[in-house]
């Protein structure tokens, strides 16, 4: 999916394709090659080395997640925030402040 340079979070909420991805112009000058970063996002954004997410907000290195926000190396999470190396976490859903305690959780969910 195509990504674009916003000046701001509140103008990219405004695009009119919700399925474009963006990023920030300082998140662009430490990730030069954006493009190729979210090049199978869809509508994420300062997202950086993540696949077929959807709709996520600043994660890095997360895979087919949804919703998801500060998220670090996440698989198939949905609606969660302020992960951490949860790379061990799949299938969850409204996850909320994860932590490496939840590392080796099957489920994070509430």
């Amino acid at each position: 999916m195509k990504t674009q340079l916003f000046n701001s979070y509140g103008e990219f909420l405004k695009r009119e394709d919700k399925n474009i991805n963006g990023v920030s112009e300082s998140f662009s000058l430490g990730n030069t090659d954006y493009e190729k970063q979210n090049n199978t996002n869809k509508g994420c954004w300062d997202c950086e080395n993540c696949n077929n997410c959807v709709f996520c907000t600043d994660c890095s290195s997360c895979f087919n997640c949804e919703k998801c926000s500060l998220c670090l190396g996440c698989n198939y999470c949905v609606e969660c925030s302020g992960c951490y190396k949860c790379e061990k976490c799949k299938g969850c859903w409204h996850c909320s402040d994860c932590s490496e305690l939840f590392a080796h959780s099957l489920y994070c969910g509430k």
